[in-house]
């Protein structure tokens, strides 16, 4: 242990159905951080 301060965070994700991801510890499930690269979160969770 190097005593320095660290944080560390998870996000738990499903795919869909219809073959697209869903981020299910977003509100929002990923939407809005995922556009940034181009990537459609699913609308069918």
């Amino acid at each position: 242990v190097d005593k320095s301060r660290g944080s560390h965070f998870e996000n738990s994700y499903c795919i869909a159905p219809d073959g697209k991801p869903f981020v299910l510890t977003e509100e929002d499930g990923g939407k809005a951080n995922l556009a940034r690269f181009g990537i459609e979160v699913s609308n069918s969770i």
